[in-house]
């Protein structure tokens, strides 16, 4: 793989592409706002797998 591709490839996962060139981001998606965010971020359903409340519901509980 040449420098170049590498650029083109690091490029796009910086923007936020999910993929790009064909290669998956090891990142995986990335929330740069809108509805999705804030639904991952106040997602009840947080506490049914970790035992911990989400990051936005916290109050009085430590965020996981």
């Amino acid at each position: 793989m040449t420098d170049a591709r590498v650029e083109e490839i690091l490029s796009g996962w910086l923007s936020g592409s999910e993929t790009s060139l064909g290669m998956l981001n090891p990142a995986g998606p990335l929330y740069v706002g809108g509805a999705a965010t804030e639904n991952a971020l106040t997602d009840a359903s947080d506490a049914l797998v970790t035992r911990c409340s989400s990051c936005s519901g916290s109050a009085g509980s430590y965020c996981c």
